[in-house]
């Protein structure tokens, strides 16, 4: 309605900085040994969170702005305690233990870089660069001393068209976030060894998720694992063959059939950044 106070984007915005900063000021990278998170800092958080969106977004209507921002409280501080809970109960309560971290939420990526080459009537072949941050990353280290790491990605729009998405391989976040986790590890080995306190081998991912907060607790989950593992060969993640072929046509079309002008907001739609519109398209 008009006298609303969220429009699903804000609403998504108002659940990315609470969690983002209840993780960076409350946990800390550190092991989760209580089962329940702490309600003063979370609600102290929060009321921070609501005041910057206000600044963003104020409201009209006072009583539908409070009704919306209890709401909005309650379905994060519920997915708060859901994983304060299993945090603890493989930390402290399971066998074998898997002392979980996260190891940052909102974490920024750059030059996440995927060869769309391959056998194609389009004789185009080169090289994307992806930007993006991944909502939050966790990880444990296993017997092996492997970083099993587990990315979530954090959505409030509808399930059933993001499930349609990824079965027709049109959703590509997945990969590539599983590839920015392996490249987090690459790039902060040292640091991530001090916050275990051990060395680590290699880095590997064990599950890579879309997570739907305003969904009932059974429906909140969808697990795309299976298939970002259906394109892994050795240590890479790769896009799959139907996503590297609209690439290619993405850029065939920017490279012979558009003027300049055009050509960025092409690009863009295709999740390429600027230095791949250099590089691939000059």
């Amino acid at each position: 309605s008009d006298s609303a106070w969220l429009n699903p984007v804000s609403k998504g915005n108002l659940f990315h900085w609470t969690m983002e900063t209840y993780c960076n000021e409350v946990i800390k990278q550190m092991p989760i040994t209580q089962p329940e998170p702490d309600e003063d800092k979370f609600n102290d958080i929060y009321h921070r969170m609501v005041e910057k969106m206000l600044n963003e977004l104020p409201y009209v209507s006072e009583s539908i702005f409070e009704q919306e921002r209890e709401e909005a409280r309650t379905v994060t501080w519920r997915f708060l305690c859901n994983l304060t809970k299993s945090f603890y109960q493989d930390t402290v309560v399971g066998t074998p233990k898997k002392e979980w971290r996260i190891l940052g939420c909102e974490l920024a990526f750059d030059e996440v870089d995927y060869d769309i080459s391959g056998k194609s009537v389009l004789k185009i072949n080169g090289v994307i660069h992806f930007n993006g941050s991944i909502d939050r990353l966790d990880g444990y280290v296993n017997a092996a001393g492997n970083l099993c790491l587990r990315v979530t990605d954090y959505k409030t729009g509808k399930r059933e068209n993001l499930e349609k998405n990824v079965k027709n391989e049109e959703q590509i976040q997945h990969f590539v976030y599983a590839m920015a986790a392996l490249e987090y590890f690459k790039n902060h080995k040292d640091e991530l060894e001090k916050v275990f306190g051990k060395q680590i081998n290699k880095a590997v991912i064990e599950s890579v998720k879309y997570v739907f907060p305003y969904e009932e607790e059974k429906k909140q989950e969808v697990d795309v694992t299976a298939k970002v593992m259906e394109q892994k060969n050795a240590e890479a993640y790769h896009l799959p063959e139907t996503v590297r072929e609209r690439a290619r046509e993405c850029l065939y079309t920017c490279r012979f059939e558009y003027p300049k002008p055009e050509l960025q907001s092409i690009i863009k739609q295709r999740m390429v950044d600027k230095k791949a519109e250099k590089k691939i398209c000059q």
